[in-house]
């Protein structure tokens, strides 16, 4: 196919040290939204506090991967599902994104974001936010995404929906940031002698967008 189409739906996600969640649950994106017979669809869950969708990182101190890895709790881990059915012989390919609002304070050379698929209860990590080493990239490390958007969009993962099951389509994700511990700035010494290192007072912000694609 000659047409390229992208439908987004960007979910504010603002990055400082906690994620507190509740239930919520809307519409992604509609596989052919002109063919009014088409049933497939997918829909993107995710649970949070007041339908705001938070995870921030505000002064926080740097951490190696081993800790970021295991950071548990509601206060760190932002969990998101993506469920749908998908009609057989239809495949529905989307990409996940994240994108560093304009406003953030904090570089993006010192995030680190891991992502991670959880099936049956146990977590895979996402290649594409890991490197062959085994080493969490960095914020500014992701691969840009061509969608455009008054942000900039990185990716972090790339995917089909097919019938698969029955075609019934279901993926939960995980997400975990903080500062990378190998972090070696010397810090600025303010009028009064104090010692700031430069990610402190800082926050990071980003948008989560789920972008389909067709080729």
């Amino acid at each position: 196919m000659g047409r390229k189409r992208q439908i987004i739906i960007s979910v504010l996600a603002l990055l400082s040290l906690t994620l507190v969640t509740t239930g919520v649950s809307y519409s992604l994106l509609d596989y052919d939204e002109n063919d009014l017979s088409s049933k497939s669809r997918l829909t993107y869950n995710y649970t949070n506090l007041e339908e705001k969708n938070e995870l921030s990182i505000i002064n926080s101190k740097p951490m190696t991967d081993a800790s970021g890895k295991k950071l548990s709790g509601d206060g760190n881990v932002f969990q998101f599902s993506i469920d749908g059915t998908v009609e057989k012989g239809k495949e529905i390919p989307y990409e996940i994104t994240v994108a560093k609002e304009p406003n953030s304070t904090l570089s993006g050379d010192f995030v680190k974001l891991y992502l991670t698929e959880v099936v049956d209860g146990k977590e895979y990590p996402i290649y594409t936010t890991v490197s062959q080493d085994g080493i969490v990239k960095k914020y500014s490390e992701l691969t840009a995404s061509s969608v455009l958007d008054t942000w900039e969009n990185r990716i972090i993962y790339q995917g089909i929906a097919d019938y698969g099951n029955d075609g019934n389509f279901h993926h939960d994700y995980n997400v975990r940031i903080w500062i990378d511990g190998d972090t070696k700035i010397e810090p600025e010494a303010l009028a009064d002698g104090t010692l700031v290192y430069p990610y402190q007072n800082k926050k990071f912000t980003i948008k989560i967008n789920v972008n389909q694609k067709e080729n």
